[in-house]
């Protein structure tokens, strides 16, 4: 009899990645670099939200969006403005800001529309 030898039950054969990839810990320059790409903070009040959004637009209006992201298990609302240079978050938690949100978006509608608002 002959005794094959075969990998062990869930574990994959030699060089197909069975290997998980060691992740350094960043430390010293390696965190700064990362923190220069980190993702943007959200700002916390509305006001300075919608003025920074509309300062973007005015800048750079054909490379603006806004992005809004429902995040239902953690029930709140994400919103995003970005000109690919600079990118400006809000976290939306109250239902009473709807109406804020109309009035912005209301706004971009208007300014891509050319009317002037």
């Amino acid at each position: 009899m002959s005794a094959k030898s075969t990998p062990a039950k869930g574990k994959k054969g030699k060089g197909t990645g069975s290997s998980p990839t060691k992740r350094k810990a960043l430390v010293g320059p390696a965190l700064a670099e990362k923190a220069k790409f980190s993702k943007p903070p959200y700002i916390q009040a509305w006001d300075a939200f919608e003025r920074e959004a509309k300062r973007l637009y005015q800048r750079n209006p054909n490379n603006t969006r806004l992005f809004s992201k429902y995040r239902a298990p953690d029930e709140f609302l994400e919103l995003k403005v970005t000109d690919d240079v600079k990118c400006v978050k809000y976290l939306m938690t109250a239902q009473a800001d709807m109406y804020n949100l109309e009035k912005l978006n209301l706004w971009f509608m208007e300014q891509a529309m050319g009317k002037k608002a």
